[in-house]
C-alpha cells in the first residue's frame, strides 16, 4: 500500500486535536497477569585493553553460536539495566505515566511487592498472587532475545487471583474499569484456564461500552490446539466487552498459519484476513515500519517513526499498546489510535523510558512538523 504524506499529516493533526487530558485522567484500566524483573543486557564480543565491543546484530550472534556448535563456549553479558518487566508491568508503567488510574494483577512478590517494582507501586495499585520471575533480554540493533525460565504454578490459578485481590474487590478490579488488558498469553502455560475464569466472571457483567485489549506475546511454542482454544476464547470475550486484539508480525503470522491464511509480509492483507477469520471487534498489527488496524471491515495504515539506533527495545510493543489504549479511551477510530500507539512506542524506543502526557503530545507535534 502507498501512503501519502499529506494523509499522514492530516491524521497526526487530527490525533493531536483529539487530545483531552481530563478525559484520559478520568479513565481506569486493569492489567494482568504476568510479572518479572527484566535484566537488559548486551552480548560482549571481546574486551581489549579495557575497551568492550558488543555483538551488534542478531545475525552476528547466531553466526557466533553456529561457529561454536560441537564445542563449548561461554557468553559474557554487559548488564545495562535491571527494571520492572513483564508485559503488564511495562504497559502499566506507560499508561499510568499518562495519568490513567491503573491496577495490575500479577506475579510481583510472594509476601510483599518485590523491590524492583517499588517505583511502579507508587503509580499503580498492585495485587500479587505469586513470586515474580527473572527474565534476561539480550538487545541488538535489529531485535532482542528474551530468556526466561518456565513458570509453573500448581493449584487453582483463578482462586489464587481471587485470594490476592479479595472477593469484595473483584468487581472494582475486573468489572468496573473502562479497559481490561490481558497480556502474555503465549509465555504462561496457565494463561488459558486463567483467562477462561476471567471470561466466566465478566460474562455475568456484560458491558459492551467497556473494552478489552489483548496482547498474546510470543506464541511460537504454543500448539495448534492451544491457538484454536485461544481464538474461541477471544471470540467469547468479544461478547462481553468490545475487544481489540493487538499483535506484532510474528504473532500475526502464527495465528495466520493456524487459520490457513497467506502469511507473506504483506501485513495489511494479513491484518484484513485475520479480521475476517477471528470474530472480534478490532485487530491491530504493529510491525517495525508500519501498523495496521482493521475495524468494521476497513483497514487503516500508518508508517511508524522507525528508529535506526534504538536506546531501548524491550517494552516497545507494550508502549505501543499503552498509546493505542489511550486512543481507545478517548473514543478514537483505529487510524488515530495508530498515531497514539506509534508515538508512544517511538518516544520510548528513542528515550529509553515512557513519556507522560506532555511528552506524548510534544512527540506527536514534532512528528507532524517533520512532515512539513
Amino acid at each position: 500500500m502507498c501512503f501519502e504524506k499529506d494523509i499522514m499529516k492530516e491524521l497526526i493533526r487530527e490525533a493531536i486535536d483529539s487530545f483531552n487530558e481530563d478525559v484520559i485522567k478520568g479513565k481506569k484500566i486493569t492489567l494482568g497477569f504476568d510479572g518479572c524483573a527484566d535484566v537488559i543486557c548486551k552480548v560482549i564480543r571481546n574486551n581489549n585493553n579495557g575497551s568492550t565491543k558488543h555483538i551488534e546484530t542478531m545475525t552476528e550472534f547466531s553466526q557466533y553460536i553456529e561457529k561454536m556448535s560441537g564445542l563449548s563456549c561461554s557468553i559474557e553479558l554487559d548488564r545495562e539495566i535491571r527494571k520492572a518487566g513483564g508485559n503488564s508491568a511495562l504497559f502499566a508503567n506507560a499508561i499510568s505515566e499518562c495519568g490513567v488510574k491503573t491496577t495490575i494483577v500479577g506475579m510481583y512478590g510472594r509476601n510483599q511487592i518485590a523491590d524492583v517494582f517499588s517505583e511502579l507501586a507508587e503509580k499503580c495499585k498492585i495485587y500479587s498472587y505469586n513470586e515474580n520471575q527473572l527474565a534476561f533480554s539480550l538487545e541488538f540493533a535489529d531485535g532482542k532475545i528474551m530468556i526466561a525460565p518456565k513458570v509453573i504454578i500448581e493449584g487453582d490459578i483463578w482462586q489464587k487471583v481471587v485470594d490476592a485481590v479479595g472477593p469484595d474487590d473483584l468487581e472494582q478490579v475486573f468489572a468496573e474499569p473502562d479497559m481490561l488488558a490481558l497480556v502474555n498469553w503465549g509465555e504462561l502455560d496457565f494463561s488459558t484456564p486463567l483467562w477462561k475464569s476471567t471470561y466466566d466472571y465478566l460474562a455475568q457483567k456484560r458491558d459492551m461500552d467497556k473494552e478489552i485489549i489483548v496482547d498474546l506475546a510470543d506464541c511460537l511454542r504454543r500448539s495448534a490446539e492451544d491457538i484454536g482454544e485461544l481464538i474461541k476464547l477471544l471470540e467469547a470475550f468479544a461478547t462481553t466487552r468490545t475487544l481489540t486484539l493487538s499483535v506484532n508480525e510474528s504473532e500475526a503470522m502464527e495465528l495466520g498459519k493456524y487459520l490457513g491464511l497467506d502469511v507473506s509480509d504483506d501485513y495489511g492483507s494479513l491484518c484484513a484476513s485475520l479480521a475476517s477469520s477471528i470474530k472480534v471487534q478490532r485487530i491491530v498489527l504493529h510491525a517495525a515500519r508500519r501498523c495496521y488496524t482493521s475495524e468494521c471491515g476497513v483497514i487503516s495504515e500508518l508508517p511508524t517513526q522507525f528508529n535506526e539506533a534504538p536506546k531501548l527495545l524491550t517494552g516497545g510493543g507494550d508502549n505501543f499498546n499503552a498509546g493505542y489504549t489511550i486512543g481507545r479511551l478517548l473514543g478514537l477510530r483505529g487510524e488515530l489510535c495508530n498515531v497514539y500507539g506509534n508515538s508512544m512506542s517511538s518516544y520510548y524506543i528513542m528515550h529509553g523510558k515512557s513519556s507522560d502526557l506532555n511528552g506524548l503530545k510534544d512527540h506527536m507535534e514534532k512528528w507532524y512538523l517533520e512532515l512539513q
